[in-house]
């Protein structure tokens, strides 16, 4: 009999907290925000010039190898999305498409003797990214006016490598090169937010992994001499921690 009234006790208590979590997200509800933050540009960097000595050798000349880069800035994104309670729990799921502009860009330099034209060279490199678009689903459990999420997806992100090649003396004329490249990339996050009526504070913390970025490119050396090969691989990664203001409809 007591054990009865024990059970009867915890389940009115379990009972109650189900109808009062999650009384603050709607079973379906649109949303519109903003995020800004940190964002950090990571990779390792392999860089490479191949040219013919005119005697029909070909020499290289290793600017980076696996060289780790690490650049920090600011970044800004616009998001859209909703969420929806699919049962009768505190638990949502939705997408949530994202448009996020930065000036996280990485820059690499270099200085070593021209082996064609007895000169130096000078090499600099710079890799940014400029924007980036996402869609992703969030799935979240809710905590009173507290709604705890992670989310996956997949981000389109516009890069631009920029290089440039100097002498001195200036025997060879300066070379510059810019190259756009839109990469693909699995988008990772997690985060906390809380509803103060219909507007949410929160914080995000994306983790994206992009496809590869490799650029091969001929480069005038000398009208006797064929061509160089001016090479450059990395993979980038993004990790953006951010804070979260959204309107829920």
């Amino acid at each position: 009999m007591m054990c009865n009234k024990i059970f009867l006790f915890f389940t009115a208590i379990n009972v109650g907290l189900l109808t009062s979590v999650g009384a603050t997200y709607k079973n379906f509800q649109p949303y519109i925000g903003v995020t800004g933050g940190l964002e950090q540009l990571s990779s390792k960097r392999d860089e490479s010039f191949k040219e013919d000595d005119a005697a029909g050798d070909f020499l290289t000349t290793v600017f980076s190898n696996n060289k780790k880069m690490s650049k920090k800035s600011i970044n800004l994104s616009l998001l859209t999305g909703f969420t929806y309670k699919p049962f009768d729990i505190p638990f949502v799921i939705g997408p949530e498409i994202s448009w996020g502009r930065g000036a996280t860009s990485s820059e690499f330099k270099d200085s070593s003797f021209e082996n064609v034209g007895d000169t130096f060279r000078f090499y600099k490199s710079t890799l940014a990214r400029k924007q980036n678009l996402s869609i992703a689903a969030r799935f979240g459990y809710i905590f009173s006016d507290f709604l705890v999420s992670c989310a996956i997806g997949y981000d389109r992100g516009n890069f631009k490598l920029t290089r440039v090649l100097t002498y001195d003396p200036q025997a060879l004329p300066t070379a510059q090169f810019g190259k756009s490249k839109a990469l693909s990339g699995l988008l990772l996050g997690v985060g906390i937010e809380r509803k103060f009526g219909s507007i949410g504070l929160g914080l995000d913390f994306r983790y994206t992994r992009y496809s590869r970025f490799n650029s091969n490119i001929n480069v005038p050396v000398q009208a006797v001499v064929d061509p160089a090969i001016l090479r450059f691989s990395a993979r980038p990664k993004i990790y953006t921690t951010a804070l979260r203001v959204s309107y829920h409809f």
